[in-house]
This record gives C-alpha cells, structure tokens and sequence, in this order.
C-alpha cells in the first residue's frame, strides 16, 4: 500500500461527498447552524455543523493566510452529508478529513506513525503557538488536543507518538493488547518501527527544547542586568534551583546571548513594541 492507500483509510466513515453543486452550495451555508467542531491550519479548514433541522453537514475547504494571520478561505469546498445522528461519530469524521487535508497539503508540521496509526503536528493559521495535536486510535477512532505553546505542542506530540512506540515493544502495558499489525514483514520491523517512533519523538523535543531554552535564558539575562531589588532570580538561585552548578548555567546563558537567531528576534520584538 502507498500513503495514499493509507490517508484513503481517512475518509469519513458516516458522511457522504455531496456531488450535485447546487445542493453543496445550500448546504455550505452556516447561517443559522449549530457549530460541532472545527479546525485550521494555515492551509485549509474543516467545521462540521448541525443545520436547524438536524442534519450534520460537514466542510473542507482550503484558506489563505495574509502577513497580519487574516485568513480567507479559497478554491471551491468539499461540502459532506452525515448519515448518522451520533455527534460523537460526526466529530471523529471531522477529524479524519482534517489530518487527512493536512498531510496532503503542507498544513502538518510534523507527522509520523505506522500505517493507519497516524500522529500529526498541525498548527493553526497563527502558525504554532496555537496548533492541533491529532492521533489515530486502534479503534479508528480520533483523539485530538489544542495547545497554547510551541513547547506543549512538541511535548504532546512526542507523549502521542512515544505511546505509538509503546505498542510495537514488549513491555508488561502492552501484553495483551491488539498491537499493530507489521503482516509478514519480519521479525526486526516491530523494533524498526519503535526505534523510528522514539526517535522522532526525541528530535522534535530536543530541538524544540534547545531553541525554546536559549530563547528564555537570552530574555531571563536582560532581567538578571536589572536591580535584583524586586525580588527576581538570581543566576545563582536559578542554578540551585535547577540542581545544576552558576558556571553551567552562565555558560548556557552566554551561549544564547550570542546565539545570532535569538538576537535578531529580539531585535524584531523592540522594533515592534516601538511601534505599538
């Protein structure tokens, strides 16, 4: 199978593609709907909402992000019927067509897995302070969460993909649950694929965590050159604080001090608050 074959397994299971144009175009409008649940990223969107008579329509369309985050949707939408009245299985629905959309067109930052076993990194049109974490359960079913921060979305990205890895390997938690299926592909493709898993688990928090840390060691320094007098940290309580050594941790703050990505960026927030 292709990864194409594989996203195919995304498509909604309870909602059918409406065909004819004109009723897509009468069903599109959400004047006077009820909103389930939606998602964007800085390419396309997908909502899913419950006309007054009760019916689910579901909605994928793609969007353009101008420089200040607006965003306008583009193209012509793909406009879905639901043919169940079970909320819960109309929200999973809107999810598969999401991560599905995402992965097809740019809109995952990051994403791996097995298979259908799907973890993805999609940030919304603000870009990845706000993003959706989304996952493929064993059921089929579809586990999604918001975050707030580049840091947390790293964080539970790796929670969702080091739980993946969990399955291929041979622990007590795992003894006796449906693993994924590797077929007839041999023997060393569990450890393969776990070994795969935990290692793009770890990149992506350890990049993350290297810039993230240099960022706020540069920004903690300015406040360490002002009078300690309002009670801030001092690099030495910070240190013991952090159960590390002051020559550890000063070296870390020069080191971003110095970093010429974490300067220029500095640069670009004075000039903005200047103009603010």
């Amino acid at each position: 199978m292709t990864q194409s074959d594989y996203l195919d397994t995304l498509s909604p299971r309870h909602a059918t593609l409406v065909t004819d144009l004109k009723e897509a175009a009468a069903l599109a409008d959400e004047e006077g709907a009820n909103l389930v649940d939606g998602y964007i990223s800085e390419k396309g969107r997908v909502v899913g909402w419950a006309q007054p008579t009760g019916e689910y329509v579901l909605y994928e369309g793609d969007v353009a992000v101008a420089d200040d985050l607006s965003w306008e949707p583009t193209g012509t939408p793909r406009i879905y019927r639901a043919n169940t009245n079970d909320e819960r299985e109309v929200r999973d629905d809107i999810g598969r067509l999401f991560l599905a959309q995402s992965i097809r067109n740019g809109g995952a930052y990051r994403f791996t897995g097995w298979r259908d076993r799907i973890v993805a990194f999609i940030p919304e049109e603000v870009g990845p302070k706000e993003s959706t974490i989304i996952r493929t359960l064993r059921d089929g079913e579809i586990d999604t969460e918001h975050t707030y921060s580049v840091l947390d979305a790293c964080a539970k990205y790796a929670e969702w993909v080091n739980d993946l890895a969990k399955e291929f390997g041979g622990t007590d938690e795992v003894i006796g649950i449906d693993r994924p299926d590797t077929g007839a592909a041999g023997p060393m493709v569990r450890n393969i694929v776990q070994a795969w898993l935990l290692r793009d688990a770890a990149e992506i928090q350890l990049n993350q965590a290297r810039h993230s840390l240099r960022f706020a060691l540069a920004g903690q320094e300015r406040m360490f050159e002002r009078s300690n007098d309002d009670g801030r940290l001092t690099v030495s309580e910070l240190a013991r604080s952090l159960h590390t050594d002051r020559p550890n941790l000063t070296r870390a703050i020069k080191a971003a001090r110095n970093d010429p990505s974490i300067k220029e960026a500095f640069k670009r927030i004075e000039a903005l608050s200047k103009k603010s």
